[in-house]
């Protein structure tokens, strides 16, 4: 489920993980990657100047299966995309 404020994505929501926009004025999006559980913070998705692509880092001490891997991957996937067609 997603949801949307002025044309633009906000919120993702997945069986394990909600992914929550944070507000910025830059030209890039900060994502916060939470427990759905219990809104504990599982790491952060920001773009990567030097790889031009976003990517997700990790809380230290978070472990991941590779289903969840594969929603983050899938995330990723779709924030490059909208960047590259802006």
């Amino acid at each position: 489920m997603a949801s949307e404020r002025n044309g633009k994505m906000d919120e993702i929501t997945t069986r394990y993980m909600i992914f929550r926009r944070i507000p910025s004025t830059g030209k890039t999006s900060l994502w916060n990657v939470l427990n759905k559980s219990d809104g504990g913070a599982l790491g952060l998705i920001q773009w990567y100047g030097a790889w031009r692509q976003y990517v997700f880092e990790a809380v230290a001490g978070c472990v991941f299966n590779g289903g969840c891997l594969d929603t983050i991957s899938g995330i990723l996937k779709r924030l490059n995309q909208e960047q590259r067609e802006t």
